[in-house]
């Protein structure tokens, strides 16, 4: 109809099924469930079809002249759209049209067109076109986003193919797939490759610029294997990627954040053994300043404590030496900082590479039966691929570093034996005849001794020297390290001998409960009483002496308390 000053308004609305439709005018029979429409709107898939003339056919189908497709919200006057000079509409199913072309702001490209097109629509999984979407961006002009095609490939897994293009030159691909195993794994991975192109060709400010990202974010069901576990979370793109895509500059939180993380780990548990590796990969960059630092692998592994002297089928007591027992632990670190762009392009010879070995071997041996003693030696060993040697230039007055490749062995060790035993003191009060009550008195000392021995000698290598001249002309001696700055250190200087003590009390006691005649019940009066000092041989000093009390006063409530004195 048309209003006061003559605007259409209320426009009809047909609807049949699930089937909608609006419309200028419409013709109807309800009989033979034909119709004459025109400028028809209907929604097909993730679109909208328009078109100026159509006639319903039986069955819900759609002839349509000069009809539009489009994915624009827009949808009486689109951006973009697909011009169809003729199509066959089937709601929900499929379109078939004549020939079509491509508008864009009201502009036909006609060069970009097809002699026919098929759209198939689905409700269900399934593969299909991907529609891009128009826009403009100031540096590189026009351009069509985000349109592609997805592939339906199983129920555990699909793909999604995407293409951007831009009028002055810049273009762009990128793959994002989830997956999803149930009871095993799921996960997402997503790849992006940018071409960007400003400024005008053979012109100064003219530059092309090439950047990709990966994501990939994958999770092991805890159920899938109770002894090994995978994960991955992996967020890695050149510096420039996010000043380049349009994603990023729609999103300012994505292109604010300077700092970007990426993780990969894997453990393995052997229980049979007593064996676990567990490995992890990472990257930290910083897009700010294009640095990266990347660890690839950071390893490590450990031995549970094995016994090796231990007889299979042991008769009799047990042997001395079946008390033997060491451990293992192991790590290898390979790392670089550097920028991205040179990444995979840095020497090998540039990067941090080490492994670190330890090696714990002790056994406990009783003393009179009552004595404890338990003797220990600990070994540590590394492995470097280079050094840095220093020398002075009096010439130019400055230290030079020389960088010397090759395997490095760098070892140090300290044995150490410990003592202790338990005392026991009983005591019943006289003057407490009216309960039972005893009062018991434990007392565990115990004393140690450690020794390490001198590695800053010249004969282990772990230090060197220089001369120089300083700037009053005294020739001086400078002291460093060829493994400074290695992953794992270096050992110490001198000589280490120290001896610890160490006393603690506890006092509890006992007393007949007043709900059971036959039951006792413990009453803590000190729970501990702590006292321990060393002495340095080697430096002839005494440490301090630490003191230790602690009072159970409730269940709910305990009193500590420290003390230091020189």
């Amino acid at each position: 109809g048309l209003d006061s000053i003559g605007q259409e308004f209320g426009y009809p609305l047909f609807k049949e099924g699930d089937q909608q439709y609006e419309s200028k005018t419409m013709r109807y029979n309800f009989g033979t469930k034909k119709g004459y429409i025109t400028d028809v709107i209907t929604q097909q898939g993730e679109g909208y079809v328009t078109a100026g003339r159509t006639k319903k056919m039986e069955g819900d189908i759609l002839n349509m002249v000069g009809g539009k497709y489009t994915t624009c919200d827009e949808h009486e006057h689109p951006h973009f759209y697909i011009q169809m000079t003729k199509a066959k509409v089937r709601p929900k199913k499929n379109i078939v049209t004549g020939p079509v072309y491509l508008v864009l702001e009201d502009v036909p490209l006609y060069p970009i067109g097809l002699p026919f097109c098929f759209f198939p629509f689905s409700s269900t999984y399934s593969s299909g076109i991907i529609m891009p979407t128009f826009g403009d961006e100031s540096t590189r002009g026009f351009f069509l986003r985000d349109g592609g095609y997805y592939f339906a490939i199983n129920d555990k897994v699909d793909l999604k193919v995407l293409g951007e293009i831009y009028t002055k030159g810049s273009w762009g691909l990128s793959a994002a797939s989830n997956y999803n195993k149930r009871y095993k794994y799921s996960g997402y991975f997503n790849a992006s490759y940018l071409v960007t192109k400003t400024g005008e060709k053979n012109m100064p400010d003219y530059a092309v610029s090439k950047d990709f990202r990966i994501q990939w974010s994958h999770r092991q069901d805890s159920k899938a294997s109770p002894n090994s576990s995978f994960s991955a979370s992996v967020n890695f793109a050149t510096s420039s990627y996010d000043r380049s895509s349009l994603s990023s500059l729609y999103d300012p939180s994505a292109y604010s954040n300077n700092t970007k993380a990426s993780s990969i780990s894997y453990s393995r548990n052997f229980p049979e053994i007593g064996l676990n590796i567990s490995s992890t990969f990472n990257i930290t960059q910083n897009t700010r300043d294009s640095s990266v630092n990347m660890t690839l692998p950071d390893l490590n592994i450990s031995l549970s404590r094995i016994y090796p002297f231990k007889r299979k089928k042991a008769a009799g007591d047990e042997r001395w030496y079946e008390k033997i027992s060491f451990q293992y632990t192991g790590a290898l670190t390979n790392s670089v900082d550097t920028k991205d762009n040179l990444l995979f392009k840095t020497p090998f010879s540039q990067w941090k590479t080490g492994m670190k070995h330890t090696i714990p071997v002790e056994a406990t041996f009783n003393l009179f039966k009552y004595i404890n003693i338990t003797p220990s030696f600990n070994y540590t060993e590394r492995w470097y691929t280079r050094k840095v040697m220093q020398s002075y230039d009096q010439r130019a007055q400055e230290v030079v570093k020389d960088t010397v490749n090759g395997f490095n062995r760098v070892y140090d060790y300290n044995m150490s034996v410990s003592m202790n035993t338990k005392l026991y003191g009983m005591y019943k009060p006289l003057f407490m005849k009216s309960k039972e009550i005893v009062l018991r008195h434990v007392i565990t000392p115990s004393v140690s001794y450690t020794y390490t021995p001198d590695f800053g000698k010249s004969r282990y290598g772990y230090y060197e020297t220089y001369t120089y001249t300083d700037e009053n002309g005294e020739v001086r001696m400078a002291e460093y390290s060829p493994y400074e700055g290695s992953p794992y250190s270096y050992p110490g200087k001198g000589v280490s001998q120290n001896v610890s003590f160490s006393l603690k009390n506890n006092l509890e006691m006992k007393m007949a409960s007043d709900k059971d005649t036959t039951g006792y019940k413990k009453i803590s009066l000190i729970d501990d009483l702590s006292g321990s000092l060393s002495y340095d041989i080697a430096q002839k000093r005494w440490s301090n002496l630490s003191l230790t009390a602690r009072l159970k006063l409730t269940k709910s409530y305990t009193f500590n308390m420290n003390a230091t004195f020189a």
